[in-house]
């Protein structure tokens, strides 16, 4: 194997001995000199098809983190027994990340269906709640009861195939109109190859997916959180009534408070990164 790039100090880009992409994860796989060889023995783990929007997010990527998200996903697939992809556990890694931001920055984001998860997907649950379980025996974050329902959703939206008609180019047609109205409103330009755009364009696939289902959140009235975002982030939530009189209209919905916190949260996160460039 082959080391070609280091991603930061426990992870390398690496060629493999058919010249394949990969990465490679190990203590202090990401000190030395580049390019260089790279022994199996002492790895704790090889990654193929890794998203290359994924690998942009490695450099901050707590190791820590990682290590837990392995050991949730390894728990997961003994629970369920069900397949979870390779890249799966840096996508948790960053879902868990995004989570104990909000938890420092004390904002609390109900989860609507909580109780319906918690009944009709036993076994998530139980994903989330040990996680929860794990972050507090480990490193000592204490994250509300309401993250063990998100991070469960997460499983389920894995294990759940989207249709065909959210990965055809309707969505694409959809997805770069919403992104060019944000960059109009904010007055910026997004890095389309960017994680965050990636990110971004997930929760859009989560919001069709559940359009498509009639499962749209339906939480009413403007609450504390959602009262913080609209006057604390006028202009972000002048920008999402945009986005959402679009969204409705295109896809014949009704969005209630929660999609529309969602959006604010998930657009000003978009927006706040300092590579976005500023017109």
């Amino acid at each position: 194997m082959r080391a070609i790039k280091k991603l930061n100090n426990n992870f390398a880009l690496c060629l493999d001995s058919s010249g394949v992409e990969m990465i490679a994860y190990g203590k202090g796989v990401g000190f030395g000199q580049f390019p260089r060889k790279l022994d199996l023995e002492g790895l704790d783990g090889t990654f193929y098809n890794v998203d290359p929007q994924l690998v942009s997010m490695i450099a901050e990527m707590p190791d820590e983190l990682f290590r837990i998200s392995q050991e949730i996903i390894r728990y997961a697939q003994e629970l369920t027994g069900k397949p979870i992809p390779n890249n799966f556990a840096f996508s948790l890694t960053d879902h868990i990340q995004f989570a104990i931001e909000r938890q420092r920055k004390n904002i609390h984001v109900k989860m609507p269906f909580a109780y319906e998860i918690e009944h009709l997907y036993e076994k998530e649950f139980e994903i989330g709640a040990f996680a929860l379980r794990r972050l507090k025996e480990e490193l000592k974050i204490f994250l509300p009861k309401e993250e063990a329902t998100g991070i469960a959703l997460h499983f389920i939206n894995n294990y759940q195939q989207y249709s065909a008609e959210t990965a055809t180019t309707e969505f694409e047609d959809l997805l770069q109109q919403v992104l060019l109205m944000i960059e109009d409103h904010q007055g910026l330009t997004l890095d389309r190859a960017s994680y965050d755009c990636y990110r971004f364009s997930m929760h859009l696939r989560y919001f069709m997916k559940r359009a498509g289902e009639g499962a749209l959140y339906t939480g009413d009235g403007e609450d504390e959180l959602y009262t913080h975002m609209k006057d604390d982030y006028p202009d972000i939530y002048e920008t999402m009534t945009a986005v959402q009189a679009y969204l409705e209209d295109t896809l014949h919905i009704q969005c209630s408070s929660e999609e529309q916190l969602y959006l604010m949260i998930h657009i000003n996160r978009l927006c706040a990164k300092e590579d976005c460039h500023r017109q």
